[in-house]
């Protein structure tokens, strides 16, 4: 089921986007960047702000609603302004010259938690955990290394049907860890498919795993593959069920 797209005049609970994962002190402009790249992919505008106090409630009264934004959500959130201000004018530089971006000046003085606040247009919708889930009743467990062939191969025929983009991951908990990952992160990526690819008791097995396949698809699929990076492991978390699974577009 895809989520509706608020019409006409809207109210701030209407659009907020809640459960987006907020990045924290300490991070980096690049993660940022990459964000926001994926998140309006599809929009004709959008916009990127700063407020003190947590208070993104009051931007997109005075001014996000102003501009026909559709959705908004906090993205990035520490407790030093100089930090958050440096952010936010290497975002700006960024995308200074990309069609349909604006934003506003940095706000003076405040309070913490000081935000940068994204907000855009959205003329897709946005795909929901149960209809992008599919459920894998022949997952691949056992030993990273012997299970990998078994992987790539089980990965390449979920995303050779399309050539859009597509990230490889890991979470705890099997199907409720990827509906958490799904919700924080893939759907406001425009992902439309995720599935679970691998299963293990074993954390180390896990990590070894996602830093294969990312390897391996990376070199495969240079222009499709998302990961920057070799995954790091992600959190364990208190589940002993870790899995290894890929999202992607079609």
């Amino acid at each position: 089921m895809a989520s509706s797209i608020p019409k006409g005049e809207v109210t701030f609970d209407e659009v907020y986007r809640r459960d987006f994962k907020t990045y924290l002190f300490p991070t980096i402009p690049e993660t940022l960047k990459r964000s926001i790249s994926a998140i309006t992919r599809g929009s004709n505008t959008f916009y990127i702000g700063t407020a003190s106090n947590d208070n993104v409630k009051s931007r997109w009264d005075d001014v996000c609603k102003k501009e026909k934004m559709e959705f908004i959500l906090k993205i990035y959130q520490c407790g030093y302004k100089n930090i958050r201000d440096k952010f936010y004018g290497d975002l700006v530089d960024f995308y200074e010259k990309v069609e349909g971006f604006s934003h506003g000046r940095c706000g003076a003085g405040g309070s913490p938690p000081y935000c940068i606040y994204l907000a855009y247009d959205k003329k897709n919708t946005l795909v929901d955990f149960v209809a992008a889930y599919q459920d894998n009743d022949h997952i691949i467990s056992g030993g990273w290394q012997a299970s990998l062939p078994k992987a790539m191969k089980f990965v390449i025929d979920k995303i050779d049907k399309s050539d859009k983009g597509f990230w490889i991951g890991v979470t705890s908990g099997g199907r409720v860890g990827c509906q958490n990952r799904w919700n924080n992160k893939y759907k406001w990526y425009q992902m439309n498919h995720m599935t679970a690819v691998y299963t293990t008791s074993s954390s180390d097995d896990r990590g070894e795993m996602e830093d294969a396949l990312i390897s391996e698809l990376k070199v495969k699929f240079p222009n499709r593959c998302q990961n920057v990076n070799k995954g790091g492991g992600g959190p364990v978390g208190e589940s002993t069920t870790h899995t290894v699974y890929v999202a992607w577009q079609s």
